[in-house]
């Protein structure tokens, strides 16, 4: 089926109200945000089911942010150096980078101006998802095929990094992302190998931002 821009649309809604309603998290529900094999397997469900395109080379990259299917992250969001040298991957899913805003501005709001976390990678291709794996050796890559490939390629999914975070910076994240993966609107993990948490944003949390207004 051709993939849709979907009922969120280019004009995404980037209002700056919480993210949902945060509580107290245990030991036991901080352990969901590892990485496991069935979530990698969700992720590619809820791709399927959005009928998301995974990019397989730039030419490709390139269409998809001319039409409109990826957006360019916003400004006030802050991108890690390496991706930064990259700026045909600095574009996500309209809802990823709605999430990425509003999560920057309440994250701010609580830690002061210039706090929230980087976004170390973006959206990647097919090809660029292989090169990791073959060309830099990284064994932490997924696959580029199957249930259990990368989410990377569809757009919808960012890391953060964890790197230079507190202790307080870090257990708020964790509060933030279970609560969202909880209501099904996102897929987290917190990687401890590249020291970042990996999410993919579902299209339906775009869907939730503009009931909230």
């Amino acid at each position: 089926m051709k993939e849709s821009i979907g009922s969120f649309g280019k004009k995404a809604a980037l209002g700056l109200g919480l993210l949902v309603g945060v509580s107290e998290v245990g030991d036991a529900q901080v352990a969901s945000l590892r990485g496991s094999a069935v979530s990698q397997i969700k992720q590619n469900k809820e791709a399927d089911k959005e009928h998301l395109t995974r990019i397989k080379n730039e030419k490709g990259l390139v269409k998809m942010e001319n039409d409109g299917y990826l957006v360019k992250i916003s400004q006030e969001v802050h991108l890690s150096q390496s991706l930064q040298g990259k700026p045909e991957n600095c574009f996500v899913r309209p809802w990823t980078n709605t999430f990425l805003v509003r999560f920057t501005h309440q994250f701010e709001n609580k830690f002061g101006t210039g706090t929230a976390p980087e976004v170390s990678s973006a959206v990647r291709t097919i090809e660029q998802q292989k090169d990791l794996k073959n060309k830099y050796h990284n064994n932490n890559a997924a696959s580029t095929s199957g249930p259990k490939a990368s989410s990377h390629p569809t757009g919808s999914t960012i890391d953060l990094k964890k790197k230079g975070l507190s202790k307080e910076e870090l257990a708020w994240t964790r509060k933030v992302l279970l609560s969202l993966e909880q209501r099904g609107l996102i897929e987290a993990t917190e990687e401890h190998g590249q020291e970042c948490f990996h999410i993919m944003v579902f299209e339906k949390y775009g869907e939730y931002v503009t009931k909230k207004k």
